[in-house]
């Protein structure tokens, strides 16, 4: 199952996190979605509100005020209703959510205090707990739907500190993934670890 793709990116400076729409949106619903088009419009106006856009065409113009990555390798494994993150940087797509999987995952950071051997995610040394942080926070916000089981993974989430306890208790306050009694996340929220560090 694909969930990467990547193009050039333009408009952005600093990663977007959006809702994929494959149709387009009256503007009012259009705050949180990044449209995924095959064309671009002719007329501006028709991306007017979106937070992103997403096309494998080749821009001939440049989209204004809007951050969007173009001549996209793959398209095809993006629906209506996924999570992205778009990347400034090498137009790298990611899609970070699945709301039509029962399964998710919200990685919190690459970095690790471990090197084991059968590890399939090398640590990198490089603190990306801020960045990944306020990314999860956004992917949170945006779950429409929460799945049956959510995991809590990295490389080492018990690096990120107070970090990890800012994620979690917005899973327990987000209302979109409240259970009826309204005692928190509904789904069951694991977490994957290899440090001590809660038993210190």
């Amino acid at each position: 199952m694909r969930l990467t793709t990547a193009g050039l990116a333009n408009g952005f400076s600093k990663g977007v996190v959006g809702v994929v729409s494959r149709v387009p949106l009256p503007i009012e619903a259009r705050t949180d979605r990044i449209l995924v088009a095959e064309t671009v419009p002719d007329n501006p106006k028709e991306l007017f509100g979106y937070k992103g856009f997403l096309t494998n065409a080749k821009l001939e113009r440049q989209i204004e005020a809007l951050p969007n990555v173009s001549s996209v390798r793959d398209l095809d494994h993006l629906r209506t209703d996924d999570i992205v993150a778009m990347e400034p940087v090498n137009g790298f797509v990611r899609t970070v959510y699945r709301p039509d999987s029962e399964h998710n995952v919200i990685f919190t950071t690459e970095r690790c205090n471990s090197n084991c051997l059968m590890c399939s995610q090398p640590p990198q040394d490089r603190d990306d707990t801020g960045a990944l942080t306020e990314r999860n926070l956004e992917i949170i916000r945006l779950i429409d739907r929460p799945p049956t089981c959510l995991v809590i993974t990295g490389g080492e989430p018990t690096l990120l500190g107070g970090r990890l306890f800012t994620i979690i208790a917005a899973l327990r306050t987000c209302p979109k993934t409240q259970d009826l009694k309204g005692t928190g996340f509904s789904p069951s929220v694991q977490y994957c670890s290899k440090d001590a560090a809660f038993s210190r």
